[in-house]
């Protein structure tokens, strides 16, 4: 799971975007989403049969690398069809 940092009001880029409304800024797009969003309910416990539809209130960590063993089906590939002889792929 990648955690995302804040993004500062100063680090947009959407300043060369292309579009005939303008922009707002940051603090008021957050205000608008608290208005609407309900606040986050306290964190609770749960198996892992109840988590279904829920939402994480930190991320999981694993003890242990995974998956434990080499898996060409998790660990992907990529080839340059430039380098193949013939039509390829």
């Amino acid at each position: 799971m990648n955690v995302q940092d804040r993004i500062e009001a100063d680090g947009c880029a959407c300043c060369a975007r292309m579009s005939s409304k303008p922009l707002i800024e940051v603090e008021d797009a957050l205000a608008r989403i608290a208005r609407i969003v309900p606040p986050p309910q306290v964190p609770e416990r749960c198996s892992l049969q109840q988590a279904k539809g829920r939402v994480l209130a930190r991320p999981v960590v694993s003890r242990a690398p995974m998956p434990l063993f080499d898996n060409a089906a998790m660990d992907g590939y990529a080839v340059a069809t430039s380098d193949l002889k013939g039509d390829g792929p």
